[in-house]
């Protein structure tokens, strides 16, 4: 699978045009059922789901048939089980909306609250103020403003107090534990156990590197704060080429300003590259400079910590490998979606070393 693996290569995360299809009866009666039971609305006019692949939620676009009612987005919470991570990220999303930062605006049910119990799915369910547009397609002007908007996120985060129930940043897939994972699936048949032994020596490689560095992300107290963490292009949603809202605040975490940096750089600026359509070779720079220029246009201070970003993004990937298979041979995830996810992991991976390269020749 990797030998056919070109840089740079479209993802699941490269479909920036956001679109909707029908739901079940049961879905939508489920839907209805919450809107007007804990939110006193009724007069629904059609219930439709976001055409992506949900892993932590699933999202509905719901219409309202009196033409007065704003239409809303419903949010299933499929990976949140408790109320405690979802008070800490609605706390943590109004906090940042008053300080002018584009995040969604939750609607409150019955009694001011922010998500609500459905027994029937055992789900909490939240309804938000819906907003249109797409994702972040990878055009130079999007680039540009989606790096100032990581900036000013960064910057407000910094105000989050670190509270005692967010977590520190997942573990790093070790060399024992890669070896670990792969000999676990010794004699299988199964994709996902041969993508595993083909991609042994890139990601042994990729660990090596990183563990002959001392890791850099405790020295500098000034630097550590709550992290987004999920700074992806479908986690934007723009309209005229301007943000207007940064998405899924689920996975945050404690830890170095650059894990977010470094993440949003590699993700947004692929992005960048699969959208010009052009030889990565021809449009790689252009990007990690945009990115760079943008973000420290808001964020000036960091620029001799940003120095650290190469050493961020093999870091970043490599906690995600160690969380993906841990899900999976856990038997938390399924086969299709481990092999979708590890997939585009070890993608992202291959590609760190020329991103290092541009970000050298940006900072020198």
């Amino acid at each position: 699978m990797l030998k056919q693996f070109q840089m740079f290569e479209s993802n699941s995360h490269s479909k920036y045009q956001i679109g909707w299809k029908p739901v079940t009866e049961q879905v939508e009666a489920t839907v209805k059922e919450i809107l007007q039971v804990e939110y006193g609305l009724v007069g629904v006019a059609s219930v439709e789901q976001v055409c992506e692949w949900e892993v932590m939620s699933n999202n509905f676009r719901v219409r309202f048939s009196d033409g007065k009612t704003e239409d809303v987005l419903m949010r299933k919470h499929i990976q949140h089980g408790d109320a405690t991570s979802l008070t800490i990220m609605n706390s943590a999303m109004d906090f940042l909306y008053h300080r002018g930062i584009m995040v969604p605006r939750t609607i409150c049910a019955s009694g001011l609250r922010q998500v609500v119990w459905h027994e029937p799915s055992s789900s909490y369910w939240q309804v938000f103020k819906f907003i249109p547009g797409d994702h972040y397609c990878g055009s130079e002007e999007e680039l540009a403003d989606a790096a100032r908007h990581v900036a000013r996120l960064n910057r407000a985060m910094k105000g989050l107090l670190l509270d005692p129930a967010i977590s520190d940043l997942e573990l790093r897939l070790t060399l024992p534990r890669w070896k670990e994972f792969i000999e676990a699936g010794s004699g299988s048949d199964l994709e996902l156990d041969h993508l595993l032994v083909e991609c042994e020596e890139l990601v042994s490689k990729q660990i090596a590197a990183v563990e002959r560095v001392p890791y850099p992300g405790d020295d500098h107290e000034e630097t550590q704060q709550v992290l987004h963490t999920d700074l992806h292009p479908l986690n934007f949603i723009f309209q005229d080429g301007c943000v207007r809202a940064i998405l899924d605040f689920g996975n945050m975490v404690k830890g170095n300003v650059c894990v977010d940096v470094a993440n949003a750089c590699h993700r947004l600026v692929r992005q960048h590259v699969v959208y010009q359509g052009a030889p990565w070779q021809e449009t790689l720079a252009v990007g990690v400079s945009i990115f760079f220029e943008s973000y420290l246009s808001e964020n000036p201070g960091l620029r001799e910590e940003l120095k650290r970003v190469p050493y961020f993004m093999k870091d970043k990937i490599l906690r995600n490998l160690e969380g993906c298979l841990s899900l999976y041979r856990a038997g938390k995830w399924t086969h299709e979606v481990a092999l979708k996810e590890i997939t585009k992991q070890t993608g992202l991976l291959l590609e760190t070393d020329l991103l290092a390269m541009a970000c050298a020749r940006y900072f020198r």
